[in-house]
């Protein structure tokens, strides 16, 4: 016996796989920002080291200018890329409960499937007993 809704349940698997792949695509640019934001801290911190060295040393003006135009842009950045982390996890979040939504609506298909299974087997018994004791019967008689 098929089951009724074999093509909904194909349906809420793919669902649940384009789900999963768009899971998977947010948090890798996820990590890559990260780790753009990682690398723009160390930034911030060997330019912060190099002023401090160079502030020992008499430094120009123009130089000192640099140093703080140079900062005042990592910080820049960095809160730029904060703020695109951010929308990144809220996007991450978001499509975390739609995985979710689709895996449940899948599972509750397979439960459904198994229930017609298991209904269908016992009609199967109920006949096949219902065989067997008309041919008991007629055999009798």
């Amino acid at each position: 016996m098929d089951f009724r809704y074999k093509s909904l349940m194909n349906l809420r698997r793919g669902q649940e796989s384009l789900a999963q792949k768009k899971y998977g695509t947010i948090n890798g640019r996820l990590i890559a920002q990260q780790k753009s934001l990682e690398a723009l801290d160390k930034a911030e911190q060997n330019n912060k080291r190099r002023f401090d060295r160079r502030l020992n040393e008499n430094m120009d003006v123009k130089t000192r200018i640099l140093f703080y135009e140079h900062r005042t842009d990592l910080k820049h950045r960095k809160s730029i890329q904060q703020s695109m982390i951010a929308e990144t996890k809220a996007q991450l979040e978001m499509n975390r409960k739609e995985l979710v939504s689709a895996a449940i609506k899948r599972k509750t298909m397979e439960l459904l499937k198994k229930r017609d299974s298991q209904l269908a087997k016992k009609q199967i018994m109920k006949r096949e007993i219902n065989i067997i004791d008309e041919t008991a019967i007629q055999w009798r008689g």
